[in-house]
């Protein structure tokens, strides 16, 4: 019976000892809710600029590939040229633009005093 007493004794002590250190606890707990309350704000903060530098990896990636599409059409293009028909149609702008040139000065030197000589 004297165990028994005891052993009453001690969880009732155990009880008195823990209520105090819940007491001494209770702001501890409520910092403890702000840090964590910050870390998950830091942790959203951190998640949204992880996610707009994906978004941003995304598009550069799509962009790079668009242009390496152009580059090889470019490529096949010139790779695949009909000299003979290149050199004819450059042959044809070039007489293009040296006529035009030609009706350029002849009507830059006209002016309204000619006409009425």
């Amino acid at each position: 019976i004297d165990v028994g007493w005891r052993t009453t004794d001690y969880l009732v002590l155990d009880l008195d000892q823990g209520l105090q250190v819940r007491e001494d606890l209770s702001g501890t707990e409520e910092l403890g809710t702000g840090l964590i309350d910050q870390a998950l704000q830091r942790l959203s903060e951190t998640r949204a600029k992880v996610g707009a530098r994906v978004n941003m990896l995304t598009q550069q990636q799509t962009t790079n590939g668009n242009i390496d599409v152009q580059v090889k059409a470019t490529l096949s293009g010139i790779q695949d040229v009909d000299y003979a028909s290149a050199v004819s149609q450059l042959n044809m702008q070039m007489t293009a633009l040296q006529a035009a040139q030609q009706v350029y000065v002849k009507v830059q030197g006209l002016s309204l005093f000619n006409y009425i000589r």
